[in-house]
């Protein structure tokens, strides 16, 4: 029976990938999706507000939301930030200490 050591990675029972950084992934792929949708209706609201009741103002023709390069930069940057925080998390974790208790067995 190989125990893992310290550093060594973690893997699902079934010998697939990462389980904990994929699903941090897709957890911050959703969290930015959230926020971004919950922005754009601000956005969309406060756009029908100020055009709606100050339009003398004509602020409302200089607000633009996010650019694309923007938008797709925030899609990308969410899942690997929570990739990030769960490999960082789960390395210092992951110090051997459960490797040793198997190997006293």
């Amino acid at each position: 029976h190989q125990s893992a050591g310290a550093g060594a990675p973690v893997r699902a029972p079934d010998g697939g990938g990462p389980p904990f950084i994929f699903e941090a992934a897709v957890m911050g792929f959703l969290a930015m999706t959230l926020a971004l949708v919950a922005n754009y209706g601000l956005y969309h609201w406060s756009h029908l507000f100020l055009k709606e009741n100050l339009s003398f103002t004509r602020i409302s023709e200089q607000l633009v939301f996010l650019r694309p390069q923007i938008l797709l930069l925030m899609l990308i940057l969410g899942p690997a930030i929570g990739a990030l925080s769960a490999f960082l998390t789960i390395r210092k974790i992951n110090n051997g200490w459960a490797a040793a208790e198997g190997r006293a067995e």
